[in-house]
């Protein structure tokens, strides 16, 4: 079992959202929680490896379980809205500990239109009760 937070980030009205370049698929910020480590540390720990800024708070808004039972794993991602100290930029980076990713802004409009990973983020998104969200890798 592998336990990660996922970072839920709002500005101007656009989601910040993590990608491969040239890939359409899109998913939030975020990592693995280090053994010995709360998961409200780790979600404001990564915040600031992945966008060079410091978070100022975080709050529990959802919970993602994840299986990927061709590969025998499973995943429990503790989705965190989090607040920053200073705007981002509005333009698209490379995720600063994973070169290899890019941050990019995703609309709020498009959410419901694009594939990005997890699924119940609007819900997360709109204050209230705790979403929890349950998918499956299917081959």
């Amino acid at each position: 079992m592998q336990v990660r937070v996922h970072l839920l980030y709002v500005q101007g009205g656009h989601l910040l959202t993590n990608t491969v370049p040239g890939s359409d698929f899109w998913f939030l910020p975020g990592g693995t929680v280090a053994l010995n480590e709360d998961s409200h540390t780790a979600a404001l720990r990564e915040f600031r490896e992945e966008t060079g800024v410091e978070a100022t708070s975080a709050r529990l808004v959802g919970i993602s379980e994840g299986f990927d039972r061709q590969k025998k794993q499973q995943q429990l991602g503790l989705c965190y809205r989090v607040e920053a100290a200073q705007p981002l930029p509005q333009h698209s980076y490379p995720v600063q500990d994973h070169a290899e990713l890019e941050l990019q802004w995703v609309p709020l409009s498009e959410m419901d239109t694009r594939p990005v990973h997890p699924r119940e983020l609007g819900r997360m998104l709109a204050e209230g009760p705790v979403v929890h969200d349950v998918w499956e890798v299917r081959p």
